[in-house]
């Protein structure tokens, strides 16, 4: 059934009159690939010394005394021997002093098996764009600089900035020597290869068959990729020249003939740019994101940064060229960081205020405030020298706006002793390409506060409850109260209002970084919980304007025009049985307390003969929040009802299935929709879990047409409206029995004798409900024949082989259209292997991932495109 679509704003709009346009940008983030540096196994002794002036800093322990506070490195170790641990923090002193940043850098590095031949493997935790204090619009920063230029933690303070994993199988040398033991890698050395990744060498640029794309699935490129330019000094980033995607850019890719060149960059080096990585064939999670490896290996001065390190090659220094480019990305820059100013009643005295950062020397007398008003033409910009607060350390300027004030337009920039102009927001200025802030004066406030939060469902404690949630306002007088009504076992509980969070005071296990500008909290609010107890709960905000908005909210009408009504989430507490069983049988005729259960029931439904385990009937719609200004998707509008079984099962090597009878008469999606697809709409799904933590799906999520008689039942008969429900019921004559493989035989070294937790959940989107869904004659691995045959290869024109496999997957994947494919890959713990996005040639995408670096074990390959996603599980030997 088609649904209406909504859609948010632009990103921006422009003005004839001032011709900029209009900063609306929001902050995002995304993940990145990777980078996975391989061993040679060659012996080449090499030794190059740290930087002289780190060396006499280091051996003085002398604090640094001009060019900004030294950055600061925080280490968690994962499985770390004492002595690598020791050898890992040599490296993170040197780049503590040659790097600044008033933010913590904070790593976590990994020990563990990553095969024979891979010394470790780097990346950033996050890439952000849009964040108050980037250099440049529209570019995602890697995190550890995203969070130095901002002056502030973007992600939260319980999150890494860069995650690193070292291979126990290699032999290291840990010690100080310059000579490296014969046989060994020099575990320092590959440390500091490591971190320099982290930190920011890297590119987005990849390939894909026959296309060249960058920027993570988006337009967008990585600060890295805007010094990128092939021989001919053409930017890799120009798309007159190359489209992003085309065959024209992969062509560039390995061509061998790729450069990084910026204003440091070129002052520095003889032929004004440095040489980059880029061999054909393509090499997935190296190319590119190197120095050239012929033109400054061999122990050069510059060699750290190549791709391969060889036995017995020490170098303890980044190299001139990788710190020229550094500084090209910001490292060793100026940001103006500065919160935009929202709509407000009145004019009159406005102060306009930016915190400025700067690791160089600036220009006396060249911080400025520029603007305009009432969309006046840009010769009529009026010019402000900022001052310095000595006490916030702040540049503001106090600005009286005349009273006829309806509208301003403004940016702030200023000058450096290095020729470079520095504007906020990032490409800021009054030409027609350039970027301001705006906001309004005199409109009233109509609009309530917008909310985020995300509701727990099955909760396996019964320690007390906290709530979190961000609270955003369009107008500057801001948010007046924030507070949660709540029931526990249908018993009203009192108000219980959310405070302002204040990072570095409240508790910073609900740190979210950047957003805790937004945080209210109520910390241990609800207390005093037991297992089977049920909350129901509303997050109420107001603002200073006394309009008020309720999370979450509901469509129980029937029209695409109505407006959804108050809805509440609802949790249950639970706990895991101290018992595990291999066997599980149940026709829920008895009591049964097995089952932990939300917006299920074990009852008789009508038009049946005996109790089952039942959603309700009909079921109901899903929760969320329409934008309170636009009236666009604020919160996504979904719900699960989950039953999910309470006894561990010890997974057997043979008869690992789930057999149940049941009748699904949830709402189909569009003819040709997957399950993941964006129009699959209501679903339901039987899913595992090794930890109560990640759930994973067994086998695709269905709907009413897995079954002709369903179907048929569901589209029979309908409410009034132009969103109308199914008001068909079902009866036990449409009842069918599903067998559900847990694993097939390529999978059971890896899953028997573990203990899987199973859960059956129901997934409703904000339009049409149906009857829902019943589930009766539960049999887990009891007298059901086991399926002895490999995995099948083949779904909808989706091949992976080869499956198991020891170094690469290839992926093959028919598609109705040219598009982005995203492609995600997780161990059976929830652990994120990769997340990329990947353009397809054509209708077909023809990819191969590298997995050597992957430990032994059983991983779950999801691909998400237009007609919806798979998931479907491979082996790593």
């Amino acid at each position: 059934m088609k649904k209406l679509v909504l859609f948010g704003l632009c990103l921006f709009s422009s003005s004839l009159a001032f011709s900029q346009q209009k900063y609306k940008l929001k902050i995002e983030h995304t993940k990145g690939q990777e980078i996975i540096c391989p061993a040679s196994f060659v012996d080449r002794p090499s030794f190059v010394d740290m930087p002289a002036e780190v060396k006499a800093k280091l051996l003085n322990k002398k604090a640094r005394t001009e060019g900004g506070q030294a950055a600061t490195f925080v280490v968690t170790y994962v499985d770390f021997p004492e002595n690598a641990k020791a050898a890992f923090q040599r490296a993170v002193d040197i780049w503590a002093e040659l790097l600044v940043s008033t933010v913590p850098i904070r790593v976590t590095a990994y020990w563990e098996d990553l095969g024979d031949n891979v010394l470790g493997a780097a990346n950033t935790n996050d890439y952000y764009r849009n964040f108050p204090g980037a250099r440049e619009v529209n570019t995602f920063y890697p995190l550890a600089l995203a969070e130095k230029l901002a002056g502030r933690e973007l992600n939260s303070v319980n999150e890494d900035d860069i995650f690193c994993r070292f291979n126990s199988k290699i032999p290291w040398y840990y010690g100080t020597a310059s000579n490296v033991p014969i046989g060994t890698f020099d575990f320092t050395s590959i440390v500091l290869h490591e971190l320099g990744h982290g930190l920011g060498f890297v590119s987005s640029m990849r390939v894909s068959g026959q296309q060249g794309f960058y920027g993570f699935g988006t337009k967008f490129n990585a600060i890295y990729d805007k010094f990128l330019q092939n021989g001919e000094a053409k930017s890799l980033i120009d798309t007159l020249t190359f489209k992003n995607p085309s065959n024209v850019l992969r062509n560039a890719l390995v061509s061998e003939d790729i450069f990084f060149s910026g204003p440091n960059t070129k002052a520095d080096v003889k032929e004004n740019k440095v040489l980059i990585y880029a061999p054909n064939p393509w090499e997935g999670g190296s190319s590119i994101s190197h120095l050239d490896d012929d033109k400054y290996g061999n122990g050069g001065i510059n060699s750290l940064m190549t791709p391969t390190a060889s036995l017995r090659e020490k170098n303890l220094n980044p190299g001139p060229l990788v710190m020229k480019m550094f500084q090209d990305m910001g490292w060793k820059s100026t940001s103006i960081v500065h919160d935009p100013l929202k709509n407000r009643a009145l004019a009159g005295a406005i102060r306009f205020e930016a915190k400025i950062l700067s690791d160089t020397t600036l220009v006396n007398n060249s911080a400025k405030l520029i603007y305009v008003l009432n969309d006046a033409a840009s010769s009529q910009a009026k010019i402000v020298e900022l001052q310095k607060d000595p006490t916030s350390g702040k540049y503001f300027a106090n600005v009286d706006l005349p009273a006829n004030t309806t509208k301003v337009e403004y940016f702030f920039e200023i000058k450096d002793n290095y020729g470079l102009t520095t504007t906020s927001p990032g490409n800021g200025g009054l030409e027609a390409s350039n970027f301001v802030y705006s906001f309004e004066i005199g409109s009233k406030d109509v609009s309530g506060p917008g909310i985020e939060h995300y509701a727990p469902d099955i909760l396996l404690s019964t320690s007390p409850v906290s709530i979190l949630a961000n609270v955003i306002d369009d107008f500057q007088e801001g948010i007046d109260t924030v507070y949660i009504l709540f029931t526990v076992n249908a018993i009203k509980a009192p108000l219980k209002p959310l405070k302002k969070y204040k990072p570095g005071v409240d508790n910073p296990v609900f740190s979210q970084g950047r957003a805790d500008d937004n945080a209210y909290l109520a910390e241990n609010v609800i207390t005093d919980l037991k297992v089977g107890d049920k909350v129901r709960y509303q997050i109420v905000a107001k603002d200073k304007a006394g309009n008020q908005t309720i999370l979450p909210t509901n469509y129980s009408g029937t029209n695409q025009n109505d407006k959804p009504g108050d809805g509440f989430y609802t949790f249950t507490v639970t706990s895991i049985k101290n018992s595990t069983v291999t066997e599980y049988v149940t026709d829920f005729e008895s009591s049964n307390e097995d089952f932990a259960l939300l917006g299920f029931n074990i009852d008789q439904a009508d038009g049946f003969a005996s109790k089952a385990l039942n959603t309700a009937h009909p079921y109901i719609n899903g929760l969320g929040l329409l934008d309170p200004v636009d009236g666009g998707i604020y919160m996504p509008f979904d719900k699960s009802d989950i039953a999910m079984l309470r006894i561990p099962i010890e997974l057997k090597s043979t008869n690992a299935t789930i057999t149940f009878d049941e009748v699904a008469l949830v709402e189909p999606g569009d003819v040709g929709s997957s399950f993941g697809d964006q129009d699959f709409y209501d679903y339901v799904v039987v899913e595992g879990s090794l930890d109560g933590s990640f759930w994973f799906p067994l086998e695709d999520g269905y709907d009413s047409r897995a079954n002709a008689t369903w179907n048929n039942a569901f589209n029979s008969s309908f409410s009034s409206g132009t969103a109308p429900n199914s008001i068909a019921k079902a009866t036990s004559a449409m009842l069918k029995r599903r067998t559900v493989q847990i694993y097939g035989s390529d999978f059971t070294s890896d899953f028997a004798g573990e203990n899987l937790l199973i859960r059956f959940r129901m997934f409703a989107d904000q339009w049409t409900s149906g009857w829902g869904w019943t589930i009766d004659n539960l049999y887990i691995q009891k007298d059901i024949p086991v399926i002895l045959a490999n995995e099948n290869t083949s779904i909808v024109g989706l091949k992976i082989f080869p499956n198991p496999t020891e170094e690469t997957l290839k992926i093959n994947l028919d598609l109705a259209e040219s598009q982005n494919v995203r492609l995600e890959v997780y161990s059976l713990r929830g652990s994120k292997m990769m997340d990329e996005m990947i353009p397809s040639d054509g209708n077909m995408l023809n990819y191969e991932i590298a997995i050597g670096n992957f430990a032994p074990g059983t991983y779950m390959l999801k691909l998400t495109e237009k007609r919806g996603a798979v998931v479907k599980k491979f082996i790593k030997k």
